[in-house]
């Protein structure tokens, strides 16, 4: 029982670390721009540029920073292993507001604002989101 929880956690580590790795390449967040009434041209940016925010689509920084928080989190629980539940429930709680910051430029903006590697970053978040429940149960 205690290795599947610590299984559980080290899978969502791995989820969440190939979420930083995805969210550092310069083809996560989109972004599209109008150069003629016609033309549209379609721009990528790392979720950690700054690039998308300035043009209103928060969202990407928004989902890297709290990538990064639930990383290094995550970390400390696996570390610690003692004691953590109340650690655990914020590492979750961040978690699912990624998840949804991470689906929000396609209910707000459209289906264009989503790139494939920002869909395997959400994907990859679920699967976090997943084991990190595993991992929480008692």
């Amino acid at each position: 029982m205690r290795l599947s929880r610590y299984l559980s956690g080290i899978i969502s580590l791995i989820a969440m670390t190939a979420t930083l790795i995805l969210e550092m390449l310069p083809s996560g967040a989109v972004l599209i721009f109008a150069s003629g009434p016609d033309e549209r041209i379609k721009q990528t940016f790392s979720y950690f540029s700054l690039t998308p925010f300035g043009y209103a689509n928060f969202f990407p920084l928004l989902t890297a920073l709290l990538t990064v928080v639930v990383t290094i989190l995550t970390t400390i629980v696996i570390i610690k292993r003692v004691n953590v539940t109340r650690l655990q429930n914020t590492v979750f709680i961040c978690t699912v507001i990624a998840l949804i910051f991470s689906i929000i430029p396609i209910l707000m903006f459209g289906t264009g604002y989503m790139s494939v590697v920002g869909i395997f970053i959400t994907i990859l978040l679920l699967v976090s989101l997943i084991f990190q429940a595993l991992s929480n149960r008692k």
